[in-house]
């Protein structure tokens, strides 16, 4: 099996923490802070972006990559997969442009309804 559907969302996660990254690195470069972010509330709302997204994504692929080998549905697979890259990117967009409540909710329910609907799938 190739794993096609994890490989697709894997990269686009992958490509995502390395901006995410990048911007971090850019704002310690910056603000001339080399750990921690000092008082510098930018670099933690960028730092926690990052940070969550790496929190987050491994399970979400660990556990798509489980249904894939068990063959699930091809579709069922895009769809909690696209939710789950949405609600990252509304993440990233909340920490990085705007600090909307309602970006921050939704990004929420984007991160957890997929796994936790994942780990249902699993579980049946």
């Amino acid at each position: 099996m190739s794993f096609e559907i994890t490989a697709f969302y894997a990269s686009f996660l992958a490509i995502l923490v390395v901006l995410l990254g990048t911007v971090t690195m850019i704002f310690r470069a910056k603000s001339n802070i080399s750990f921690g972010y000092g008082e510098n509330f930018t670099l933690q709302k960028s730092i926690r972006s990052h940070g969550n997204l790496i929190e987050y994504a491994p399970i979400f692929l660990i556990c798509l990559l489980f249904l894939e080998n068990l063959g699930a549905n091809p579709l069922w697979l895009h769809v909690i997969g696209t939710a789950f890259l949405i609600g990252r990117i509304a993440l990233a967009g909340y920490f990085q442009i705007k600090q909307l409540f309602m970006l921050r909710v939704l990004a929420f329910w984007l991160t957890m309804v997929p796994i936790l609907a994942l780990a249902v799938l699993l579980l049946t």
